[in-house]
């Protein structure tokens, strides 16, 4: 684990029209981001999912609990697991507990 170990969410169950800006006005409200990505899918079958990473560990929990089963929109309700970085963790959902 890296040094900011704790500090990223994998987060799935959002639509196809939601983008990375929609998911980060969400979260930023819970402290500073470091990024917020949504991957392209490999597929048109693949599940969405993003990394939001956040620059503190207590902001990345206090967004857990708060967002974790959230709806969004009209369809979206959010699932959150709290990640390890990976070097390849754009590509592959590595370490998420």
């Amino acid at each position: 684990m890296g040094s900011r170990g704790g500090t990223t969410l994998y987060v799935t169950g959002f639509g196809p029209g939601t983008r990375a800006r929609d998911l980060a006005y969400e979260f930023e409200r819970y402290g500073r981001l470091v990024r917020c990505d949504i991957p392209a899918p490999r597929t048109a079958a693949s599940r969405l999912f993003a990394f939001v990473e956040y620059e503190n560990r207590r902001d990345a929990d206090d967004a857990y609990h708060d967002m974790h089963n959230k709806r969004i929109g009209r369809d979206d309700l959010l699932k959150i697991e709290v990640c390890r970085i990976t070097p390849n963790f754009i590509t592959q959902k590595l370490n998420c507990t």
